[in-house]
């Protein structure tokens, strides 16, 4: 509580400071002094209430600050920002809202000091955050990064913590890039590791051990001919999944794998792109080829995607002096897998994205792709059986997944002058995944979904005025008879008051949804007001509300409930 009290008050201060008078500090800085200093500071307080109490499974209060500083001094520029909140994140990757990190700058050079990212590589260091120290040096055509810190935090004893189970990991890293005109090379190295003794108390069966991982990577593009442009890149992890563990590795080593410690859960996994483009006139062809192993994965990333390989034609041409413009591709993606596994997949891809402008108040563009799954299965129990009971025909199938995706937008401008603009615009897409056993077509398993809506917008330029009205209609099938309908209609008005300091927008919208199989509906009716304020071009106020009513109507639970959930922020942004 006494965070809050402390957060509001700073928030009141700021806010009476900026209508009073300006930071007098500030007027230390400025334009023709050595010195000169900007930035800005943000905060956002959320109220969250609903009538059955339950909050819509938010926080009753939010409360979040941030601020940045920028000082510059005779060729030094020094960045520095900070965020707090009191909310409660326990998700993974975890986000990083309290933090402060700073960034000065000299020409050619930047130094990270605090929570910063850095990105090496697709496949090596790539948007994590970690909390250390980050250099970045750019003299010539010579580019140089290096890193070092923690990228995760230790929950320590499970039994007794709330955080989410982790080991303290601690990572560091270089890359180099030299750069010509024509060709380019680069070479990075990334390696982090855990602390066994940071988490203790893990159950077993979250499979949460302590990691050790070093990646190196190595890239070129180069310009062998006019108009053709060639680029890749190669990657080789080690990853040791259990530190502790005491099975002896196979894995050679090699010139970086001796960074780590290598056991029987150690595995070495590649990743590896070409790119060739190559341009005639106004036409561009492309081809793509990637493949990474199965289980390639590196600590500096979130999110690792593995065991595939692409191959990707792209094309793009204008046609009918520039009024139409296409742009196909057509690729095939194949699954890796282990060969003591029962099934391997691979999907065909081929797409078509066009824009068409007949006259100038028409607008029209549309995309279609038609990709095909295909996945072998081979029934291994039967075929290790001597007896083989089961017939031949059946120790293996073969299973496609079709899906199909079509969009299309329309616009056209009604009206267009000095007092009024109107536009009406409409779009419908189509989303149609299909399974296929052998010959056979497994209709049951269908799903498909429509989407379609049209929308009529008005903008009165000189009094400052503009509303839209909108209808959309959702059908959603999986099978022969499951369907779920959704539709409804939604208003906005917008006004900008007070010489255009403040802009009004009022908003409502209201959509039904009804499911054929449980026969339950749902109404949802919203109103939303967003007031915001500028003053002297320096503050910024908004304030949001919003008002949810919800109907549920459920015959088989016999559950007839209406819930009211409220929402109210205020916001304020100050720059200098």
């Amino acid at each position: 509580m006494k965070q809050k009290l402390l957060l509001i008050y700073l928030t009141v201060i700021l806010v009476y400071n900026g209508y009073t008078q300006e930071f007098t500090a500030f007027g230390l800085f400025g334009k023709g002094k050595s010195m000169k200093l900007t930035g800005g500071l943000n905060s956002t307080m959320m109220l969250n209430s609903s009538s059955d109490g339950s909050g819509g499974n938010r926080v009753p209060f939010t409360m979040i600050v941030g601020g940045n500083l920028n000082l510059f001094f005779k060729g030094y520029n020094v960045p520095i920002s900070f965020t707090y909140s009191n909310a409660q994140v326990t998700v993974t990757p975890p986000v990083f809202f309290n933090k402060f990190s700073i960034s000065p700058t000299y020409k050619w050079a930047t130094l990270h000091l605090g929570t910063s990212s850095m990105e090496f590589s697709n496949y090596s260091l790539t948007g994590h955050q970690f909390d250390g120290v980050g250099v970045e040096l750019a003299p010539g055509k010579f580019k140089i990064k290096s890193l070092y810190g923690r990228f995760l935090r230790g929950s320590g004893d499970y039994l007794v913590s709330n955080a989410a189970p982790s080991y303290n990991r601690k990572g560091y890293g270089f890359a180099f890039d030299y750069d010509i005109e024509k060709f380019k090379v680069g070479v990075s190295l990334f390696r982090a590791s855990d602390d066994a003794v940071s988490a203790s108390n893990i159950p077993f069966e979250l499979n949460i051990q302590p990691k050790e991982n070093v990646v190196s990577t190595i890239s070129s593009s180069f310009s062998p001919i006019k108009d053709l442009k060639i680029s890749a890149e190669y990657a080789t992890s080690f990853l040791t999944q259990d530190v502790n563990s005491i099975v002896t590795s196979k894995i050679k080593n090699g010139i970086f794998g001796g960074m780590i410690k290598t056991n029987g859960s150690t595995t070495k996994n590649h990743a590896a792109n070409i790119k060739a483009n190559y341009t005639l006139n106004s036409i561009d062809l492309g081809l793509e080829y990637e493949k990474i192993d199965l289980n390639y994965r590196c600590l500096g990333a979130y999110y690792n995607q593995n065991g595939f390989e692409n191959i990707l034609l792209k094309l793009s041409l204008p046609l009918f002096n520039n009024k139409l413009f296409l742009a196909p591709s057509f690729g095939k993606q194949n699954d890796l897998v282990d060969t003591v596994f029962s099934q391997k997949s691979s999907r065909f891809i081929t797409s078509i994205n066009a824009t068409y402008t007949p006259a100038p108040k028409w607008s029209i563009a549309g995309a279609f792709s038609n990709n095909s799954a295909v996945t072998n299965y081979r029934n291994l129990d039967n075929i290790a059986n001597s007896n083989n009971i089961v017939p031949y025909y059946l120790d293996s199938l073969q299973l496609i997944l079709l899906n199909l995706n079509a969009n299309l937008n329309v616009n056209y401008q009604l009206k267009s002058t000095s007092d009024i603009q109107q536009t009406i615009s409409a779009s419908y897409s189509l989303q149609k995944s299909t399974k296929k056993e052998g010959d056979y077509f497994i209709n049951e398993e269908d799903n498909i979904f429509h989407n379609s809506n049209i929308m009529l917008s008005t903008n009165y330029p000189q009094s400052k005025v503009q509303w839209t009205i909108g209808y959309n209609y959702n059908l959603n099938t999986i099978g022969l008879t499951n369907k779920t309908t959704a539709n409804g209609v939604n208003f906005s008005f917008g006004k900008k008051l007070f010489k255009n300091k403040v802009n009004s927008v009022l908003s409502s919208s209201y959509n039904s949804t009804f499911n054929t199989s449980t026969l339950m509906r749902i109404n949802i009716t919203n109103l939303r007001f967003n007031i915001s304020y500028l003053y002297k071009k320096k503050h910024d106020f908004k304030l949001i509300g919003i008002i949810q009513f919800r109907a549920t109507d459920d015959p088989i639970k016999q559950l007839n409930q209406s819930v009211t959930n409220t929402i109210f922020s205020l916001n304020y942004n100050y720059s200098f």
